[in-house]
């Protein structure tokens, strides 16, 4: 929402300074035809300029008070942060769950531009049907007249007290009002209007203004489009051979009431038009003041794009940590576990940190930036190594909206509008039926290789028994085949068959364990070794683990066996059956 009201803002600042320009040095040139050619081109740059890219690989290395000067005045400086350009803008609204209870806060946490963009469509769409009024009001005026042709044009004759004004292909006319002469010079001039098809000017310019409306600027800017069609038509009728008093003097005295969008013969800019009739014919050396338009287009361009190849030449901490800030306040939100969807963590800032609620225990983790939206854990204000600690990155839509969290660990975290804790309704179940759904359960977590858990009865529900590792987890019965644990963070759902026996468990709403009674222990085999031995083992070893073999007492599931080359010597070890890690000379 925000990238669509930041692009607004910039459309304006470029078509207030590319106007300025023309205003200040060709709207007095008779160059009638560049001068058309000049106002189209500030339309359509105005809104595509600031979809344009930056270009971090280009500098600027010798023009650094230059760049300083145009940084320190660009309107937009403090949003680079927060929107990071067109294309890659995020929003710094903030997600508010719907139970917050907190209208004051929902209200507050509405930025300027979001409140901008919302006054600017309302008025927009106010404009559009208005605008749409106007077309149909014209077909109906054109339509329901008679038409004959006239000097190669379509006229549409009335009776209303309107002036003659031409729309398109139509000239629409009170023929009774006029005598031959003026009648004759009527059709010269609205001829012009049509053969140069200077009804799309008026509508791109009406349109313009549609979504520019707050900008005075484009306002003049629509205002200078009719008249500098009126000066072309006026022209073309004196080229004619038209006496320029007389005709002057007929356009003085055929002022009525007309509609809108629409080429006017006597437009309410008489004396702007009469006086440019009078006017000498300007010099061809007057060209170079078109040139202005080039270094206009250039500072426009370096005002609305963010220079992020030059950041480091604009050192200011104030500017820094309004970045920092925002990249910290488009992270703020609730995040739902895809490993487990009844996992949530708040992310929130607090004192130019990001702090990382974690929901179901209530701890909390702090988060010092590193880069763009990469973080590092920070506990307790603890120096860690960077290659040690926590890393979090939060991924954008093409919008340049958050996500997802990113963890090093290798868990993955979506952001969500609300935050849905699951509602605990622990219940007694009888033994007989807890008794059910005792047994082992398998998984493998790798192909080819099983894991298993047992599952007993307790008191007051279930325990669930990790046999690689003797990890026991209890849970409670919220229905007669769902169970939680006591932190609520671990879900377990049994499935029965046809013939009521339970079968399965599913785990995390992810990993469904298959009942067996195939579960045969592994048997830990201890031996006494020499100090001759282990020494031959000790080592650092690079990763990737045949002949010693130990198996941690704690955790009877990681095994290490240890690989000797020819001449004896241990080169290798062997992890979990699975990474192997090459030993290095220290």
């Amino acid at each position: 929402m925000e990238t669509f009201a930041i692009y607004l803002l910039k459309v304006q600042v470029v078509i207030s300074a590319l106007y300025l320009v023309y205003r200040l040095c060709m709207s007095r040139e008779k160059f009638f035809g560049i001068n058309r050619f000049i106002l189209l081109g500030i339309l359509f740059i105005s809104f595509l300029l600031p979809l344009l890219p930056d270009f971090p690989g280009f500098h600027l290395n010798n023009l650094d008070g230059f760049r300083n000067r145009v940084f320190s005045v660009n309107p937009f400086s403090g949003w680079y942060g927060r929107t990071g350009g067109i294309g890659k803008a995020a929003s710094s609204v903030q997600n508010i769950p719907a139970n917050s209870g907190n209208g004051h806060a929902f209200f507050s946490k509405i930025s300027p531009l979001s409140l901008f963009l919302l006054l600017n469509m309302v008025v927009t769409l106010i404009l559009f049907i208005r605008f749409i009024v106007q077309i149909l009001r014209l077909f109906r005026l054109i339509r329901g007249n008679k038409r004959r042709l006239a000097d190669g044009i379509l006229c549409y004759e009335h009776e209303n007290e309107i002036s003659p004004f031409s729309f398109f292909h139509c000239l629409v006319i009170n023929r009774t009002r006029y005598n031959e002469e003026l009648y004759a010079q009527i059709i010269l001039h609205e001829k012009e209007h049509i053969r140069g098809w200077h009804s799309i000017d008026i509508l791109l310019s009406e349109l313009a203004y549609m979504f520019l409306w707050i900008n005075p600027t484009v306002n003049a800017f629509r205002r200078s489009v009719k008249l500098n069609l009126e000066y072309m038509a006026d022209e073309a009728v004196l080229k004619k051979g038209i006496d320029r008093k007389s005709y002057q003097w007929n356009l003085l005295h055929s002022l009525f009431p007309s509609p809108a969008l629409v080429n006017l013969f006597n437009s309410s800019k008489l004396k702007n038009r009469i006086a440019m009739m009078n006017t000498k014919k300007t010099s061809v050396r007057q060209l170079y003041k078109y040139a202005f338009i080039l270094p206009a287009l250039f500072f426009s361009y370096f005002i609305i794009h963010p220079l992020k190849s030059r950041a480091a030449a604009f050192p200011e901490p104030k500017i820094i940590a309004e970045q920092n800030f925002s990249k910290l306040q488009i992270a703020e939100g609730y995040y739902q576990g895809q490993r487990n969807k009844n996992s949530y963590l708040l992310i929130t800032e607090k004192y130019n940190q990001l702090v990382i609620t974690q929901l179901w225990n209530g701890k909390d983790v702090f988060a010092d930036i590193r880069r763009d939206l990469e973080f590092t854990a920070n506990r307790n204000g603890a120096v860690t190594a960077p290659d040690k600690a926590k890393r979090f990155e939060f991924i954008t839509d093409k919008a340049g909206a958050v996500v997802q969290l990113l963890v090093s660990n290798g868990d993955r975290w979506d952001k969500v509008d609300h935050y849905q804790p699951m509602i605990r309704k622990d219940t007694t179940l009888p033994m007989s039926q807890i008794k059910t759904l005792e047994g082992y359960y398998t998984f493998q977590f790798e192909q080819g290789k099983d894991a298993y858990i047992h599952i007993g009865p307790t008191e007051n529900g279930i325990v669930l028994q990790q046999m690689w590792d003797g990890k026991e987890i209890h849970f409670t019965a919220q229905t007669p085949l769902d169970f939680l644990d006591d932190t609520g963070n671990f879900p377990l759902k049994f499935t029965k068959d046809n013939n009521g026996s339970v079968t399965q468990v599913l785990a995390f709403n992810r990993d469904l364990w298959n009942k067996t009674n195939d579960y045969k222990p592994q048997v830990i085999k201890t031996a006494h070794l020499s100090p001759d031995q282990l020494k031959a083992c000790a080592g650092k070893y690079k990763f990737r683990f045949n002949n010693d073999e130990f198996s941690g007492k704690d955790n009877p599931g990681f095994t290490l066996k240890f690989i000797k080359d020819d001449t004896g010597i241990v080169t290798q070890v062997l992890a979990l059956d699975r990474d192997l890690w090459n030993r290095v000379k220290e």
